[in-house]
């Protein structure tokens, strides 16, 4: 954990000091090749460091996901995935970020019913709009990712609050 810490704080000890989160996520993916749009939900908590680098956890469910190029998924996919972003702050209330996530999510194959583990590999750029209080601040964030995994690229709506 001291070895992540000193990562993200990038050797300022004063960036070291971290406020947790908790977020919300909603996207729209299209699959090349695929049959109509996925629809993705998740929650998520994690930390944001003061040198504007945050590394957190979600847990994504995807009801009725469509095929992909390679993929047959049945009525449903859920699983973890890790997320990281670097925000530059342009204003007091407005932030730009490059992102990346990395996770799986479990499906039963169509038809057979067989265990699908599909790899979840993200990365994208995004833009965060922040109210700051004294005790923390809520913020709204769409996102635009690339997931070359599914030769797909999605839209997301972030919502969350830093304490």
């Amino acid at each position: 954990m001291s070895l992540l810490i000193a990562i993200l704080s990038a050797n300022d000890a004063s960036a070291a000091e971290s406020s947790p989160y908790v977020s919300t996520r909603a996207t729209t993916a299209a699959s090349a090749g695929g049959e109509g749009l996925a629809f993705l939900g998740s929650v998520g908590f994690g930390a944001e460091w003061d040198n504007g680098q945050s590394l957190g956890m979600r847990f994504i469910g995807v009801p009725n996901p469509p095929d992909t190029l390679w993929l047959k998924p049945g009525p449903y996919a859920a699983g973890p995935a890790i997320d990281w972003r670097w925000y530059i702050p342009v204003t007091d209330h407005f932030d730009m970020y490059p992102a990346a996530s990395f996770g799986v999510l479990y499906a039963p194959e169509r038809g057979t019913n067989r265990n699908l583990l599909l790899p979840v590999a993200e990365g994208g750029f995004g833009t965060r709009f922040k109210l700051t209080g004294e005790q923390g601040s809520v913020w709204f964030a769409p996102e635009f990712d690339i997931v070359p995994l599914a030769a797909a690229a999605a839209v997301s709506a972030n919502f969350g609050m830093t304490f």
